[in-house]
């Protein structure tokens, strides 16, 4: 009996560390089972998300972009794919991001972002942006809808950006696009080749193969994935010009008809501070929202005569100023002969005043910002 009494503190505190020992090993194996739980939500949330890009044909460019839109809009696993559905919150996440780009890329690569979203939005389905962001509307989004008879440069991929190849689009199918080319040439099936399309101030840019050939006929395949580019070197004029700003939304509410009330469309003045091609710079008391539709009417001397230009603009950056707010625009509402004009008498003007800059072409691909935002860190999936 005394020796029972002896060792009983001995077996009561192995009988400690084996109760201790059991309850690390639950806590243990609690947190490993939480840790899959999470890993497994985690693979499951990214797997619906590209499932969804998946069903809605979204392009390797577009997937990335809206999953960084997604994750600046602050939605995390499962609810990421709400982005699919809401304009609010695209609008959201794309004004961060966009903000974030602006900051460590310049205007160049805000521009390019927001006309790939602005595609994104409408390849989505999501027309109706938050209140004040109303979408905007480019063409086109892939090689379908480049119309017959425009004029393509071709260069092998691999080959010297010089040596270039002019070509006619004679045909465009769901399947295929057909161009007539201007001199004969050697081929290889299945090489790379770089087409650019020309379209008002921008240049539309896609890589494709060929399909067949022959001998003046060249049949290549359909891209769904565009780069957005600038056209040419502008010059851009500091001026002093008059102007006129007034918002032009889609759909407005009015108190009485068009027959008894006064026009709708409130102008406001504006000064033109700078013009390059169809880009604008206007001070004006209009705080306009990116992406926002203008009419705008400006002066343009030219020599002894005064021209008035009235075109719509989009606007791409708003700056607050004590004197107002500084718009960057881009003219979108002109044809070809238009803009070849405006560009002709702002050289002109840049001329006369003897202050002359050029906005130099820019082929940094939109992939490539967006990978180096996507490199610079982000802890969620």
């Amino acid at each position: 009996m005394s020796r029972f009494r002896v060792h009983a503190p001995a077996i009561e505190h192995w009988i400690g560390m084996l109760l201790i020992l059991v309850l690390l090993a639950m806590i243990a194996l609690l947190a490993w089972v939480s840790y899959n739980k999470i890993q497994y939500a985690r693979m499951a949330a990214a797997q619906a998300f590209l499932d969804n890009a998946t069903r809605r044909s979204l392009s390797n460019r577009e997937y990335k972009l809206l999953l960084e839109i997604a994750r600046r809009s602050g939605l995390r696993g499962q609810n990421k794919n709400l982005i699919y559905t809401s304009a609010d919150l695209y609008q959201k996440g794309l004004q961060n991001l966009a903000r974030e780009l602006l900051k460590r890329q310049g205007p160049e690569a805000y521009e390019r972002l927001m006309a790939d979203a602005a595609f994104l939005r409408e390849k989505l389905g999501l027309t109706h942006p938050a209140r004040g962001q109303p979408a905007i509307s480019h063409a086109p989004v892939t090689t379908h809808d480049i119309p017959i008879g425009k004029t393509l440069q071709i260069t092998r991929r691999l080959a010297n950006q010089s040596d270039q190849i002019t070509a006619t689009l004679v045909g465009n199918d769901p399947k295929q696009l057909t161009v007539e080319l201007d001199r004969p040439i050697r081929i290889t099936f299945g090489e790379l080749w770089r087409v650019r399309y020309a379209h008002g101030a921008s240049v539309w840019e896609f890589d494709t193969s060929v399909m067949s050939f022959d001998g003046m006929r060249l049949v290549l395949k359909h891209s769904s994935e565009v780069r957005f580019l600038n056209r040419r070197r502008f010059v851009r004029s500091s001026v002093t010009n008059n102007a006129l700003v007034a918002r032009l939304p889609f759909i407005q509410s009015l108190q009485q008809g068009l027959d008894q009330a006064e026009s709708p469309i409130q102008f406001a003045k504006a000064t033109v501070q700078e013009l390059a091609g169809p880009g604008l710079r206007l001070l004006c008391p209009v705080a306009a929202q990116v992406t926002e539709r203008l009419l705008i009417l400006f002066e343009l001397p030219a020599g002894k005569q005064l021209h008035l230009v009235s075109d719509i603009g989009i606007v791409r950056r708003v700056e607050a100023t004590e004197e107002g707010y500084l718009l960057a625009v881009e003219l979108t509402g002109h044809k070809e002969t238009d803009l070849e004009e405006l560009v002709r008498l702002s050289r002109g003007l840049a001329s006369n005043s003897g202050k002359m800059a050029t906005d130099q072409d820019d082929s940094q691909d939109q992939d490539k910002v967006v990978e180096q935002i996507v490199a610079e860190g982000r802890a969620d999936v």
